[in-house]
């Protein structure tokens, strides 16, 4: 992990400065120079590391199914459009995970549209990872979603725990805990019904 390599990377820096830039009389003046610039930048890590794992600790309640107080993981996002009022921790939705400035979330904007608009199927939120300011407006006027938006900001690890390994996700919600997902496609309307009531397929004739 993140924490994990920049723990290594300072204990590495102590351990050096140990072994190898002992005080001698020809070099004390320039190994005491160089100890404390070495010092100073394990000491910057070290704090960079706390604070890498402090963030870490709160994505985890947002990333982990059945984290915090046992809600899963999209229960924290109560969301209100210009669409409408939207909570992930109730009921069940559709909810792609985005990039603002990924093409091939763009390109699946229009499949995205069609699975909206099936009849009867479960209402649609996207969660859309900005990386600047602005980006989902753009995002919003070229591809022309047919449904609502949500920006988790510039957030990479919550987008990334959410997400996953490729570039694209949408998953199937209940309750706040995905019951299904989707990776690099997007799924018809029967995949959808079979993923949501998969006993009902099992009894099929």
């Amino acid at each position: 992990s993140l924490v994990k390599n920049v723990l290594m990377v300072a204990a590495g820096l102590f351990a050096g400065w140990a072994l190898c830039l002992r005080k001698t009389p020809e070099t004390g003046a320039r190994a005491g120079t160089f100890t404390a610039s070495a010092l100073k930048l394990a000491v910057a890590l070290m704090l960079a590391g706390a604070a890498a794992a402090y963030s870490w600790a709160h994505v985890e309640q947002v990333s982990t199914p059945g984290a915090a107080d046992g809600a899963g993981p999209f229960a924290v996002f109560k969301i209100s459009t210009e669409m409408g009022d939207f909570d992930l921790g109730a009921g069940e939705y559709l909810v792609p995970i985005m990039s603002m400035s990924c093409e091939e979330c763009m390109a699946k904007v229009p499949e995205l549209n069609r699975l909206a608009m099936e009849a009867g199927l479960l209402p649609m939120v996207g969660l859309c990872f900005e990386e600047k300011p602005g980006e989902m407006e753009r995002f919003r006027n070229d591809t022309m979603p047919a449904f609502p938006l949500y920006s988790l900001g510039n957030r990479p690890l919550v987008y990334y725990g959410l997400r996953g390994d490729d570039p694209f996700r949408i998953t199937l919600i209940r309750d706040g805990q995905a019951l299904h997902f989707w990776d690099g496609r997007v799924p018809d309307a029967e995949e959808v019904m079979q993923a949501l009531y998969p006993d009902e397929g099992d009894s099929g004739a």
